[in-house]
């Protein structure tokens, strides 16, 4: 399974190098690189809304949905799903992103702040990753088991 995570990985951020997209790994491969343990699901991406349309040409082979506004319980967002070699990638839209928090019980806006990631290693190579201090307070609003489990895991509380 680590094989077509990585490969997917560092195909899709080459391709962002390459079409000079800022981006920023959000989500559970977040979470992996500040140290949870579970299972990657997807690989999860922010790039700025303006940047889709550069991108859809060239990712158009793997494109599953999208890009279009996406909207559930916990989430609203321009959203494009692609897979490559099987393995599921969600490239977000971060500068309208909005999330129901749970905490709230309302919609906030939470834009991504694309100039100040963290650089951390993701299989082999360095990559601007969300900040935890954010991925903590978005896991906590969302609280689905699984951003539950990775809070956890990342500051090491006892289950």
């Amino acid at each position: 399974m680590v094989d077509k995570e990585k490969k997917a990985l560092l195909w899709i951020t080459s391709l962002l190098d390459r079409l000079e997209i800022p981006f920023q790994i959000t989500g559970g491969l977040a979470a992996i690189a500040y140290g949870s343990k579970r299972k990657l699901y997807d690989i999860d991406i922010d790039i700025p809304d303006d940047c889709f349309e550069k991108l859809k040409s060239e990712i158009h082979p793997y494109l599953i949905w999208g890009p279009d506004r996406f909207e559930d319980e916990h989430m609203s967002l321009l959203l494009l799903a692609a897979k490559f070699d099987d393995q599921l990638i969600d490239i977000s839209g971060g500068c309208n992103f909005k999330l129901f928090n749970k905490n709230t019980n309302q919609w906030e806006a939470y834009p991504t702040d694309f100039s100040s990631p963290e650089m951390k290693v993701l299989y082999g190579r360095r990559l601007p990753v969300l900040p935890l201090d954010k991925l903590i307070f978005y896991k906590t609003a969302i609280s689905r088991e699984v951003d539950i489990l990775d809070i956890e895991q990342i500051l090491h509380l006892p289950r």
